[in-house]
């Protein structure tokens, strides 16, 4: 006897989930760059959008387990949605100068090695695809804390005015360090 089990469609609450966070992208990087990013309303609106953005990832992977929703196309877009996003908040926060641009660099070179992965694990079979999969769900989480911290404002150590791009990558300590002061 053989057990014939139904896929699910790919009309279902989860997919919805995922492709909303996908059209929340280009809303998301317009707040974040009006007015070069000096608006802090506009950035506190670009942090609501990308808050939502991720309670809405974690729902929608929990919800499609929990109910059994798991589609190709959830498989497929819901990286892809998590990386949109993550992708113009680095890009955006470098563009706007909080962040230096090595952080978008590095993060496109993980996407690269993350899609390399996902291929050589569904080679290898569905037991294998799914663990080298499951390796990226915290990495992903964590990609979310960074830029989601800067946000909602433009902090200046002595409020001298827009600081340079690597205030939002080195600590003030650290700064001191690299700082070569004259006569020093």
């Amino acid at each position: 006897m053989t057990e014939t089990s139904q896929k699910p469609s790919n009309w279902n609450l989860p997919n919805l989930l995922t492709s909303l966070r996908i059209v929340m992208v280009p809303f998301f990087g317009w707040a974040l760059l009006v007015d070069g990013g000096e608006s802090a309303t506009w950035r506190t609106i670009a942090y609501a959008i990308f808050a939502v953005a991720m309670i809405t990832d974690k729902i929608d992977g929990d919800i499609a387990r929990a109910r059994n929703l798991v589609t190709d196309f959830g498989k497929i877009a819901d990286p892809i949605a998590d990386k949109a996003i993550t992708g113009m908040a680095f890009i955006g926060l470098a563009v706007v100068g909080d962040i230096w641009w090595w952080g978008p660099a590095r993060g496109a070179a993980d996407a690269r090695r993350g899609a390399v992965l996902r291929l050589a694990g569904a080679a290898g079979g569905r037991r294998r695809a799914d663990a080298v999969v499951g390796l990226g769900v915290l990495p992903r989480r964590l990609e979310a804390a960074p830029p989601a911290a800067r946000l909602t404002h433009r902090s200046t150590p002595s409020g001298e005015g827009n600081h340079p791009p690597h205030h939002g990558v080195l600590g003030r300590r650290q700064r001191q360090h690299l700082t070569i002061r004259p006569g020093a």
